[in-house]
């Protein structure tokens, strides 16, 4: 009996020392540290907020396929803290080749969230993208920059580096980035105040077309995207101050009040002519074909306007401009300016007062009670020069004002209407009708 015990014993020793198989490694059995040797990161999101796991100003990626419970930017991501979880996210996190993230004027990683934009980086610094951006980035659109620091929005991840300028984005009177976006004008700035852009212009931004100002800020359009400094002089305004105004490609473009008389106010832009690039009529002041100027309302109260008033009247190439109210009479109404000669390059007609060869005047029209309204009539030394028509009117000789007026000479009426000849320069009244 002793000896089958030792013959058992002895064979079960030669069996259990034979060759062992090795345990097999999977993927789930890798080592997992937090030290700062480069290796994988197991990071689990705890109740108290963010986890942070990891070292410090390091980026990561995640690490095999992600927990659906982690969404960058809402679940985990990175600050200068190292890589954090929160709100249930547990993952396996590897260092990932790349500068590391920080807030202090370094690289930064901002990572848009639901809530509107995110704001990362230091306040009041310029950022730039830096690396190959993510196509959901388009600036002034998804991601921009303000006196808060760089934004994210709208699904946009990407990495952003300091500007190598020292501007400032700010809004409180220091440089002001400004990004047109889809929706029409967008505004930057401080209202009230002048700009003019900063440094080299984006070719898409052109005055009055792509960016301008009124009083509510300096604005841009139609993917002008621009850095504004703020400049001495006058803010913009439409309430009676400093006015300017821009042309743009659309005819005359019209500023200020309507029924104000303006001023070109400092040194006037050379292609900004008055009567053929700027004037004002009773809609405003305008400009228009590249002129662009400030404009002050005159110092005197008389309005502009064509509805019987004070009527403004510049002369430009085309030959004859005719102002105020057809069939009306009009005078200089102040110090007539040399170059208006009645008769030669101002004068009236059935259209109205004319102005033509460089005359520029206010006309005021005058009334008579003496068998109706006045018709003043000028000779041009070329033949008969017509005044009015006739129709069912008679006229008679109020008063010669030059010359020498004699009727069936140098005045008459004829199926064209009231005419003189010579030189006659004539006022004359028009009868009642007759029955």
């Amino acid at each position: 009996m002793n000896i089958r015990m030792a013959c058992l014993t002895a064979l079960f020793m030669v069996i259990s020392s034979g060759p062992s198989c090795a345990p097999v490694e999977t993927e789930e059995s890798r080592y997992v540290t937090t030290n700062a040797n480069g290796e994988l990161v197991h990071c689990v999101s705890t109740e108290s907020g963010r986890t942070y796991c990891g070292t410090a100003h390091t980026r990561y990626s995640i690490y095999g396929s992600p927990d659906p419970r982690c969404v960058e930017g809402q679940t985990w991501g990175l600050d200068d803290r190292g890589v954090w979880v929160s709100n249930g996210c547990v993952a396996d996190f590897s260092p990932a080749s790349g500068d590391y993230v920080a807030s202090n004027g370094n690289i930064v990683h901002c990572v848009s969230t639901a809530s509107g934009r995110t704001y990362c980086g230091t306040a009041r610094t310029r950022y730039t993208i830096y690396g190959n951006p993510d196509p959901r980035c388009v600036e002034g659109q998804t991601w921009g920059l303000d006196d808060r620091g760089v934004w994210v929005s709208n699904g946009c991840v990407a990495d952003f580096s300091p500007g190598s300028d020292d501007n400032v984005v700010a809004s409180n009177g220091e440089l002001v980035h400004c990004v047109a976006t889809e929706s029409g004008r967008t505004y930057c700035g401080t209202a009230r105040t002048r700009y003019t852009i900063a440094a080299n212009a984006d070719p898409r931004c052109v005055e009055g077309q792509t960016w301008g100002l009124d009083d509510r800020g300096v604005w841009v359009s139609s993917g002008c995207v621009a850095d504004f400094s703020p400049v001495a002089g006058d803010y913009m305004t439409g309430n009676g101050n400093i006015v300017h105004c821009v042309s743009t490609d659309s005819g005359r473009t019209y500023c200020g009040n309507a029924g104000t008389r303006y001023a070109i106010y400092g040194n006037p832009d050379p292609s900004c002519v008055e009567g053929r690039t700027w004037g004002f009529d009773d809609r405003g002041v305008w400009v228009s074909s590249g002129c662009v100027a400030d404009f002050s309302p005159s110092s005197d109260d008389n309005v502009v306007t064509s509805n019987g008033e004070l009527v403004h009247c510049v002369a430009t190439e085309s030959g004859r401009t005719y102002c105020g109210t057809a069939r009306t009479r009009y005078t200089i109404a102040a110090n007539a300016d040399p170059r208006c000669v009645e008769g030669q390059t101002w004068g009236l007609d059935d259209r109205g007062v004319w102005v033509s060869s460089g005359c520029v005047a206010d006309f005021s029209p005058v009334y008579s009670n003496v068998g109706g309204k006045l018709i003043r009539c000028d000779a041009t030394g070329n033949g008969r020069t017509y005044c009015q028509e006739v129709g069912n009117r008679r006229y008679t000789l109020h008063e010669i004002r030059e010359g020498n007026c004699v009727e069936g000479q140098s005045w008459g009426i004829d199926s064209n209407g009231l005419w003189v000849s010579g030189d006659c320069h004539g006022d004359f009244d028009e009868e009642a009708d007759n029955d």
